[in-house]
């Protein structure tokens, strides 16, 4: 869902037909950029509870590192970085 419009129709087919369902957004290996305007729209939805981002956030650090571009123990920086990131966009 890439617009408010979108997320408040799904609230409204949720809420009609079953107002307790909750949502998590996947991240499917999308930048950190596009996972941070994602979850600013999504966080508009009273059902979205939260996102899962394992690949968003470590693909990047380990591709650098199989092409020798980072060493492996900055792999673990680099993650918590864009962990962090995304964590401080959801708590906007």
């Amino acid at each position: 869902m890439e617009t408010r419009e979108q997320w408040e129709l799904i609230d409204r087919v949720l809420d009609k037909h079953d107002s307790e369902c909750r949502i998590i957004i996947l991240g499917k290996g999308a930048s950190v950029e596009d996972m941070e305007k994602g979850i600013k729209i999504a966080k508009s939805s009273r059902h979205v509870n939260g996102f899962a981002i394992g690949s968003t956030i470590f693909w990047d650090s380990w591709m650098q590192l199989l092409r020798n571009e980072i060493e492996l123990s900055q792999v673990p920086d680099l993650i918590d970085r864009r962990y962090t990131q995304l964590v401080q966009k959801w708590r906007e």
